[in-house]
């Protein structure tokens, strides 16, 4: 059984909340509760709570939470500081973000300054940690289950080295093997060992006899039925010709071929960043805000990479909306080109959802603007211009197939 801390804003996400915890309980461990915001009291309480927890889990929504005014320098909320006091207690810090938001009136989504306070926070946590993103209860419980588990296998294994060494050291110590690692000398004076007695004992029965007996017989037949059918010859060897100058030519050249796919050097990773505003709204038709949040660029192959945009999609009317690749072009050397993300959402009235955009392209392209198109024959279109900034990493030796670990770049 575990400790473990949960912490999280509670109006945005009190049935989330409860969902973690009714589930720590079940799997037999001990939840402990970050307290309401009410007294500047609450700051230094849920901070030292922690210190004897095992585990540390973050449900994080759309909304930043209480901000103490006293002894807080940078102005963070509660559940921020738990989560950076989390990192300096050494905690294993569990993340789980929703990505979507079914109530817009509940999050700090329409405060600027707040959701800029939000935004850092995203940000700092998926720099920091590798969270666990979820739309629903069951992908929250997945997501838990998964990331406790884990995070307890490898809190144990950390304590498992010095318990086995511990162990050996009893076992190394203990009347047993101290008796079996005598010198021989000593054991030789004491007589033969039982293992050596037992063995003697076992050929004088009638089972050890019998046995030795068979073992004799068909040790006779093997022997009379190798004289009478005697081997076949071993086949002759045929002597090779030396191949000819041109054919030896051929291999040599397939190795240099192969050698220059092993020793391919990946182009340098461009890192694509925006050059102005992140985010475009529209108030002709169902208005609605396209928040772009992160940019990355992955490698794909020899000749593309993928550029990644996490952006997410707010409606501020009653009216559901399509959250699709439908809506979105990348204007590369100038050309409009489609995502093969294949995003297909529905997004509900008041509300939010965060997915993924991705486009391939080639290296060397100019990425000059991601285009956003709520309702192209009433004109509410908008670009967004993309600036290229210094390369992420320089090229290193990779193979052809580019089979390497992707690095990682979110803006």
């Amino acid at each position: 059984m575990a400790k473990v801390y949960v912490s999280s804003t509670v109006a945005d996400l009190k049935r989330e909340r409860q969902v973690v915890i009714d589930w720590l309980v079940a799997a037999d461990h001990q939840p402990v509760h970050s307290y309401v915001a009410a007294t500047e009291t609450v700051r230094d309480s849920c901070l030292a709570d922690m210190e004897r927890c095992d585990l540390y889990v973050l449900i994080l929504g759309h909304r930043y939470g209480y901000v103490p005014e006293r002894g807080n320098p940078e102005g963070l909320s509660i559940t921020h500081l738990e989560f950076r006091r989390a990192g300096e207690l050494g905690l294993p810090r569990i993340a789980l973000i929703r990505t979507s938001v079914p109530d817009i009136s509940h999050s700090d989504l329409l405060d600027p300054a707040r959701n800029q306070r939000l935004r850092d926070f995203h940000s700092e946590v998926r720099q920091t940690v590798r969270p666990a993103e979820f739309n629903d209860e069951a992908e929250l419980i997945a997501a838990l289950s998964t990331s406790v588990q884990r995070a307890l296998g490898e809190r144990s294994r950390q304590a498992e080295v010095p318990r086995a060494t511990g162990r050996e050291s009893v076992r190394d110590n203990s009347p047993a093997v101290r008796q079996h690692q005598r010198p021989a000398s000593q054991s030789a004076s004491n007589g033969p060992s039982p293992a050596t007695q037992l063995g003697k004992g076992w050929w004088s029965t009638t089972p050890g006899m019998l046995t030795g007996a068979a073992a004799v017989i068909a040790a006779l037949i093997a022997l009379f039925a190798s004289r009478e059918n005697p081997p076949p010859p071993p086949p002759a060897i045929p002597v090779q010709q030396p191949a000819a100058p041109a054919a030896m030519a051929q291999p040599a050249a397939a190795a240099r071929e192969s050698s220059t796919a092993a020793e391919y050097i990946a182009p340098a990773l461009p890192r694509v960043v925006l050059a102005g505003p992140a985010e475009a709204s529209f108030e002709k038709y169902r208005p609605s805000t396209y928040t772009v949040l992160g940019i990355e660029s992955l490698p794909r192959t020899p000749t593309h990479y993928a550029l990644r945009f996490r952006i997410r999609l707010l409606t501020r009317s009653s009216m559901d909306m399509n959250f699709w690749d439908s809506s979105f072009r990348l204007l590369i050397d100038g050309l409009p080109s489609a995502p093969d993300s294949n995003l297909n959402e529905i997004v509900p009235g008041n509300a939010a959802k965060e997915g993924m955009v991705s486009y391939q392209v080639p290296y060397g392209a100019h990425v000059q603007a991601l285009r956003i198109i709520h309702h192209e024959s009433l004109g509410e279109t908008a670009d967004l211009p993309l600036h290229l900034a210094a390369a992420k990493t320089p090229g290193v030796a990779a193979p052809a197939a580019n089979g390497g670990k992707k690095p990682r770049n979110v803006q």
